[in-house]
C-alpha cells in the first residue's frame, strides 16, 4: 500500500526509492544485453551503492527543495551517461 510518511513516500513499509532500486535490479537480472553474459560486477556494485545511499539519505530526515533538486540532477546526469554508453 502506498502512503506518505512525513516527506517520504512509502510502499508496503519500504521507501519508494528503495522499492524502485529493487525493481531496477530485478529487471536487469543475472544476464546482460546478449542474454549470456552476466551483468558486470562494477555495475551491480554501483547500483547497490546508489540504492543504499538513497535509503540512508531518506532515513536521515526531511529532504528540502534544494537537496531534492541536487539529488535529481545527479540522477539525471548519471542516467544520461548510461544512455550514451
Amino acid at each position: 500500500m502506498l502512503r506518505v510518511a512525513g516527506s517520504l513516500a512509502v510502499l508496503d513499509d519500504r521507501p519508494v526509492l528503495a522499492v524502485a532500486g529493487d525493481e531496477l535490479l530485478a529487471r536487469v537480472g543475472p544476464v546482460g544485453r546478449e542474454g549470456s553474459e552476466a551483468v558486470p560486477a562494477p555495475m551491480i556494485r554501483a547500483m547497490e551503492n546508489l540504492k543504499l545511499a538513497l535509503r540512508l539519505r531518506i532515513q536521515r530526515g526531511s529532504i528540502d527543495a534544494a537537496a531534492a533538486e541536487a539529488i535529481a540532477a545527479a540522477l539525471d546526469a548519471a542516467a544520461q551517461t548510461v544512455e550514451r554508453s
